[in-house]
């Protein structure tokens, strides 16, 4: 890790560019207790001191929003194809060039997330000295609230070649990534719908 010494120890990376089609609008822009779903999960990045970008289409709603919040974004290599781990490897391209020595990844519509969380990640991942390291729950692995360091890249873009594009969790277990098992209840659920987005913010939701 000598080359990145005088970079961030982590930076932080919002998957947003899904296409939020059951959802009818952009998720960005959703709004929690107030909050935008993407300002939301750049608070929870920055809070670990971490430099924060996003994974989004250029033109895109939530490309446009993070502007707004004065956000890198980061759109997908050209060729690349359409799913998490391109957005992934987008990130990793711009953590290097800050000399991050991780990048920690969340995706926009998990707003419920503990803030803490990826410092959980990190500590599993040095502990053991792993490439990455990822959520599991008891409803199984949670890939896109991970942490990944430089070392997963070469294998990232393997993966990658002609337009392939594995399971992200059946690539972190083949890369040997380290999972962290946690109990977070309805943490870790996907704000998909407008109704979804109404439980959350009702007085009997999560």
């Amino acid at each position: 890790m000598a080359p990145y010494a005088h970079g961030p120890a982590s930076a932080g990376l919002v998957l947003a560019g899904g296409r939020s089609s059951r959802f009818g609008s952009d998720k960005a822009g959703a709004k929690l207790n107030g909050l935008t779903f993407l300002d939301i999960a750049a608070r929870a990045l920055k809070a670990g001191g971490r430099p924060v970008a996003v994974s989004a289409a250029i033109g895109s709603s939530a490309a446009d929003l993070a502007a707004e919040l004065g956000l890198p974004v980061l759109p997908d290599r050209l060729g690349d194809p359409a799913g998490p781990l391109s957005g992934v490897r987008a990130g990793m391209d711009w953590s290097r060039t800050i000399g991050a020595r991780s990048l920690a990844v969340r995706a926009i519509d998990t707003p419920l997330l503990p803030y803490e969380i990826h410092d959980q990640l990190l500590a599993a991942l040095i502990a053991v000295d792993a490439p990455a390291a990822f959520c599991v729950t008891l409803e199984g692995p949670q890939p896109l609230c991970s942490v990944w360091t430089p070392a997963v890249l070469p294998q990232l873009e393997t993966a990658l070649v002609d337009g392939r594009h594995p399971a992200v969790h059946r690539f972190l277990a083949d890369i040997g990534a380290v999972q962290l098992s946690v109990d977070l209840g309805a943490a870790f659920t996907n704000l998909n719908t407008e109704e979804d987005l109404r439980n959350a913010q009702s007085p009997g939701g999560n």
